[in-house]
């Protein structure tokens, strides 16, 4: 009976010290880190980047900002929950990415480092949150990207971005689980021994669904092209809350790519595929598509001084009616343009224009002799058309 009690003595001695060190372990892991951590995980790759305390509404928050192109993109990436401003360092930190793209993240409302304010439990909130932040930012170079929680609170900004991108979005309330787990928050004898960062994330969880009623039957209204990307092993939030957003949005402005396997942590089992849609995407072995690609992340003017050799391009953009017709330096590619006030016609070739009836045929005898003295002929002429 003695050896009996001693060893259950021994017993309850070891689970004692195993619970105070998982939970010492998952107390510390889990919880927001100091700036001069977030400074060490991104120096450490050679990224030096800007830490500032923000205020939002008497709220103050942690925002890191790495900026080093005012001409590409801007990355805006908002956490789950729990999350924080090191949820997304991976793909801040990778060379590719990091070369292409400018990146901002922030620690929301309840979840800062030695945070005293609690979470505000409002989509509608963190939407408002977000817009601040990105105020200054131009809308067609700013790519949102909003993971689990932070799917909805992009999504419910309903104004124009370059891109929308969500990874296992939690956006339907008739989906949304409730953990068992959830009781050792509601219950005061155990809440306790709940950490700080999760009594917020347990306060969020149990009115999220709520609110996503107030948003779910609207998702539509979102007039960006938005992917979502999803593990149709996700038990955290499922997979059906994407293929409830892809029956709300044509085909043409909304895909769905599954990850077969996959759980609610893709962002961190899953960095490939994750990072091949925070990059360009090409979908082409077009020249074309390079020439698209470039003028969109970087500028016009950015692609002109870079171009090298022979080029005629056409390029308009359907939002802002701006329409730019670009030749080579040298005018190595023939561009013949006919401007008479009313129509504006333009080719890499003349007999395209004559081809149009809007312009009559002329012979120019003066450029005859150019051509014959120089083997070219001056802009503006021509031998068929005059003024062209």
């Amino acid at each position: 009976m003695k050896i009996f009690k001693k060893v259950l003595k021994i017993l309850g001695i070891i689970s004692l010290v195993l619970f105070i060190g998982f939970y010492g372990l998952f107390y510390w892991g889990t919880s927001p880190k100091s700036d001069k951590k977030v400074f060490d995980t991104f120096s450490k790759a050679g990224i030096i980047p800007k830490i500032s305390k923000e205020v939002y509404k008497n709220f103050d928050y942690r925002k890191v900002s790495i900026v080093k192109d005012t001409i590409a993109p801007t990355i805006v990436f908002v956490h789950g929950t729990i999350g924080s401003v090191l949820d997304f360092s991976a793909y801040i930190t990778d060379s590719l990415l990091f070369e292409n793209a400018n990146f901002i993240t922030y620690d929301r409302i309840g979840y800062n480092y030695q945070e005293e304010n609690e979470v505000q439990e409002s989509i509608a909130f963190e939407r408002d949150m977000l817009e601040n932040i990105i105020k200054d930012l131009n809308p067609q170079k700013t790519i949102l990207v909003g993971y689990s929680y932070g799917g909805p609170i992009v999504l419910a900004s309903y104004k124009k971005y370059r891109k929308v991108i969500l990874f296992a979005p939690a956006v339907y309330s008739k989906v949304e689980p409730m953990p068992w787990m959830l009781n050792l928050y509601k219950w005061k004898l155990t809440r306790w021994m709940i950490p700080p960062i999760w009594k917020q994330a347990s306060k969020e969880k149990l009115t999220h669904q709520q609110d996503l009623e107030k948003f779910e039957q609207n998702w539509s209204q979102n007039p960006n092209q938005i992917v979502s990307i999803h593990g149709n092993e996700d038990w955290i939030v499922p997979y059906t809350n994407s293929e409830y957003l892809q029956s709300q949005f044509p085909k043409s402005q909304f895909e769905l790519i599954p990850i077969d396997g996959a759980g609610h942590g893709l962002i961190w089992s899953n960095f490939e595929e994750i990072k091949s849609q925070l990059n360009y995407n090409f979908r082409t072995i077009s020249d074309t598509e390079v020439i698209l690609a470039a003028v969109e992340e970087k500028g016009l003017d950015w692609f002109i001084n870079q171009a090298n050799g022979m080029f005629a391009i056409a390029l308009y953009n359907s939002e802002t009616k701006d329409f730019f017709l670009v030749r080579d330096r040298l005018g190595i590619k023939p561009l013949y343009f006919y401007n008479d006030g009313d129509n504006f016609i333009f080719s890499s070739e003349i007999k395209a224009i004559l081809s149009s009836g809007l312009v009559d045929a002329q012979f120019n005898e003066e450029a005859v002799d150019e051509y014959l003295a120089n083997r070219y002929i001056r802009a503006p002429y021509t031998l068929s058309l005059i003024h062209i």
